[in-house]
């Protein structure tokens, strides 16, 4: 009888046991996929890469005193914090390319809904867009898988005394607690580019709109704004504090647009600025439309070019125009 009992009690507790275990919620498989990809693409949050998982190996090829990109991917369908760590690099030789050389940046995703544009070869869905660098976004906690993917933007700025040769080491991503290396190759070209820059160019920063991320449309934001795109050997489109249209050369408007003007065409970096103008009204096949009003824009050259002789500086080498009327002509509804 007691043997009964005991072998009764005995299936109870073994049952118990068996019946506990298979109810606990199961651990959330881990599976997270670190990849990459060039800098040139636009690769979206939510789109099935999976083809490309075995691109492990992160490649830069750069001169001297330069910037190139590329980016480290992860993906992973679940919710998890990330990390990124930069390491020194080795050539074969035993020279070393310092992680300090590498700059990381979250990239940021923004929901596009439509596609305005019927030719367009683009779909909707979340597209990466603003660069934060990764520490602001560990400190903000915004250093979270959320999507399928999450891109990594490295930037390297190769000093100018890095010698010449193929770096080789490994980054770590760390997801979850778990951490996977990413291979890194960076060839360094024997070739430095110069500090100034030669290629012309003119990208819009819109000052205006600086408010509504920055809360500050100071002229020391802007111009903080200005020397970012310097450093990537990029121009803006218009000076610090001078917006390119409604100006009117005089007063204080005058004498920060010359100001400006003397410090960026003695600045190596800066390629062209475009000069403001004030705007006008014009007839055009009897309609009324906007214009340049160029006896102010008449008297904007006389000023540069009487401050010029006065400081010894050419304010010319590096002015351009961009009468935004005559190329943007559906502003004016002169399609036709």
């Amino acid at each position: 009888m007691k043997k009964k009992i005991i072998s009764a009690l005995l299936a109870v507790s073994v049952f118990a046991t068996w019946y506990g275990c298979n109810n606990e919620k199961p651990t959330p498989e881990y599976s997270v996929n670190v990849w990459t990809a060039t800098s040139a693409e636009k690769l979206m949050r939510d789109v099935d890469y999976s083809s490309r998982y075995s691109s492990k190996t992160l490649v830069i090829d750069a001169f001297k005193n330069e910037y190139e990109s590329a980016q480290i991917m992860i993906s992973s369908e679940g919710e998890y914090e990330y990390e990124v760590t930069a390491a020194d690099l080795k050539s074969a030789s035993g020279e070393t390319l310092s992680a300090q050389a590498f700059t990381l940046f979250h990239e940021k995703y923004v929901n596009v809904t439509k596609i305005r544009d019927e030719n367009s070869p683009t779909s909707v869905g979340y597209y990466s867009d603003a660069l934060v660098p990764l520490d602001k976004a560990v400190e903000y906690g915004e250093n979270v898988l959320t999507g399928k993917n999450q891109g990594v933007w490295v930037t390297l700025n190769v000093p100018k005394t890095q010698a010449a040769g193929v770096y080789a080491g490994e980054f770590m991503v760390k997801v979850n607690g778990k951490t996977q290396t990413v291979p890194v190759r960076v060839n360094v070209y024997d070739y430095m580019l110069s500090d100034e820059v030669h290629s012309k160019s003119s990208f819009s920063i819109g000052y205006e709109y600086l408010g509504w991320g920055e809360l500050d449309t100071s002229v020391e934001m802007q111009e903080a704004y200005y020397e970012a795109l310097l450093s990537y050997r990029l121009s803006g489109q218009h000076l610090p504090g001078n917006e390119l249209v409604y100006v009117r050369p005089e007063g204080e408007s005058l004498e920060r647009f010359l100001y400006y003007a003397d410090k960026y065409t003695k600045d190596p970096r800066c390629s062209s600025y475009n000069l403001p103008f004030t705007m006008a009204e014009a007839k055009y096949n009897g309609e009324t439309i906007k214009s340049v009003d160029f006896e102010q824009f008449a008297i904007l050259l006389e000023e540069m070019a009487k401050y010029g002789a006065e400081h010894g500086v050419n304010l010319f080498k590096k002015a351009s125009t961009y009468f935004i009327f005559f190329d943007e002509y559906d502003l004016n509804g002169t399609t036709e």
